[in-house]
């Protein structure tokens, strides 16, 4: 018998946690990872790359090493969980490829550059979880990695006598990977027996090493936060309604009342700037319409709903609700130079994150 359906907040954010450790990054062949323009090397050969001599980088450029550990075959994964948790979609989703098991950005005399050492996959914890049928569980994924990443920290990282980092060695590659495999309980039919490292290059100019492969789901610790929240009693308002468990007063529907649209894109609401940018066009009028309603109604709280398939323009929309907030709080202060100069930081925010 199917068991009644209730709006649980810490059940709700268990299911989401649960699909967002079992749904990870996946690749076709090694190429994919390395993007338009870095490149692929295998690591079977005696020496590794950074070793001896090293490699030279491109002029102007400084070279890193993103070291894949090991790989999971995602089918046979799936495989696996789907004889227990049976899908019985019409369209199942495309379950091709291989799973990134651990990752770690090496300079090119192969010594760590990021702090900790490497970013260990939740896919490969959780498989085991699941197929022992322990899916509440899955919600402990931040307080394991924690742990493992401190381990394998201490596997990877090596310093000499005068505390300058050592470049990684095969032995210590090989210790990192057997100890995440031993410790997530992966089984050994889904070991994809794949090393390599993905040469990436950042211009001389920038300090910063290039941004980790991305393994897992950004936001799961985001989600276990929540949880917490709501079995504390202190979960916020905007929280309670996105979970659904505080329904808004009122509902209007843009598509169909004319009357609010109308309200919506009234001159009065319409913010004084706009996202600076050559040659763009006006917004739509529900574009519009949000970026008013947006500004006008959630000055505190609340939360408004924006839904649209790829390319109708949200991102274009948001952007001008962060020009209506900088120049709303320069109108505040009476500095128009402060609003220029707000509008400059957040455009390069923005444009990183957009990126």
């Amino acid at each position: 018998m199917t068991p009644p359906v209730t709006n649980n907040a810490p059940d709700i954010l268990s299911s989401w946690i649960a699909l967002e450790v079992l749904s990870p990054q996946t690749f076709r062949k090694p190429e994919d990872l390395a993007g338009a323009y870095g490149s692929v090397v295998k690591l079977d050969k005696p020496f590794l790359p950074w070793e001896g001599e090293g490699e030279k980088s491109k002029p102007n450029y400084r070279l890193y090493y993103q070291v894949i550990l090991e790989t999971i075959n995602f089918e046979k994964a799936i495989s696996s969980l789907s004889k227990i948790y049976a899908d019985k979609r019409v369209d199942p989703p495309n379950v091709k490829g291989e799973a990134v098991l651990a990752a770690l950005v090496l300079d090119n005399k192969g010594r760590l550059v990021e702090f900790p050492a490497a970013a260990i996959s939740s896919f490969a914890w959780a498989v085991p979880q699941a197929l022992n049928g322990d899916l509440r569980k899955l919600a402990d994924w931040s307080n394991v990695e924690a742990r493992l990443i401190e381990d394998v920290d201490k596997i990877l990282r090596h310093l000499d006598d005068e505390g300058k980092e050592l470049p990684v060695t095969r032995q210590n590659l090989n210790a990192a990977r057997n100890y995440i495999i031993s410790k997530v309980g992966i089984p050994s039919e889904f070991i994809g027996n794949h090393s390599f490292a993905v040469k990436a290059y950042e211009y001389y100019t920038n300090s910063d090493a290039p941004d980790p492969i991305l393994l897992n789901s950004f936001f799961v610790g985001d989600l276990i936060r929540a949880g917490q929240l709501f079995k504390e009693g202190k979960a916020p308002d905007n929280l309670k309604r996105y979970i659904g468990l505080k329904k808004s007063s009122e509902r209007k529907e843009l598509l169909h009342n004319n009357s609010a649209l109308e309200e919506a894109i009234a001159p009065s609401l319409m913010p004084p700037a706009r996202w600076p940018g050559a040659g763009r066009h006006p917004l739509v009028v529900l574009q519009q319409a949000a970026v008013n309603l947006t500004l006008s109604e959630l000055k505190t709280d609340g939360i408004l709903a924006v839904n649209g398939p790829p390319g109708t323009g949200k991102t274009t929309l948001l952007r001008d609700i962060v020009a209506g907030v900088v120049s709303s709080r320069a109108v505040k202060e009476n500095d128009f130079f402060c609003f220029l100069i707000n509008l400059s930081n957040c455009m390069t925010s923005v444009s990183v994150v957009l990126q």
